[in-house]
Order: structure tokens, then C-alpha cells, then sequence
């Protein structure tokens, strides 16, 4: 799900409302938080989401983070939401 609206709409105030509902939290093994902004790199978004699992190991690639992610998250029901992302037209 995406939410695409102008800054200063609330997406972010709605989102966090969700993502810290007790049924929410109860329903997903992992919930991740990933603040991405305007100058985001898959690196950046890959370091963070292994920081969520206290597992990021410095100077790891992005192949390697991207292993690391998957056998964190395989067969498991988890949210990630990625706040803040930009497009460039």
C-alpha cells in the first residue's frame, strides 16, 4: 500500500498511528521502520532494515545485505514501511 499526497498531509502521523496498533504489531513477526528521504540508495534502505535485526555488519555489499534480508524476512509475515520516499518527475 501507498500513500502519495503532498507534505504536510499527514501520511507519516497516519502511518506511525498504524503501525503502533497493538492488533498490527500482534499480526506481523517483524515490523520495520525505514526513513528514506529524497537522497535514498538501495544500500542506505538495506543497511537499515538489517539494522532492524541488529544483524548489519560494516562494509557488507549490497548483494550480501540483500541475502541477509532474505533469511531474516523468509516465510515470515513482516511490515516494512519506507517513510518519506521521493519520485523525481
Amino acid at each position: 500500500m501507498s500513500t502519495e499526497y503532498p507534505g504536510g498531509f499527514g501520511k507519516t502521523t497516519l502511518a506511525k498511528m498504524l503501525y503502533n496498533v497493538k492488533a498490527v504489531e500482534a499480526h506481523f513477526d517483524k515490523r520495520i521502520w525505514v526513513y528514506v528521504s529524497a537522497n535514498f540508495d538501495a544500500e542506505t534502505v538495506a543497511k537499515a532494515i538489517l539494522e532492524s535485526f541488529n544483524q548489519y555488519t560494516s562494509g557488507s555489499t549490497l548483494s550480501h545485505m540483500l541475502v541477509e534480508i532474505n533469511t531474516h524476512t523468509k516465510g515470515k509475515k513482516f511490515l516494512l514501511v519506507l517513510d518519506d520516499v521521493w519520485e523525481d518527475s
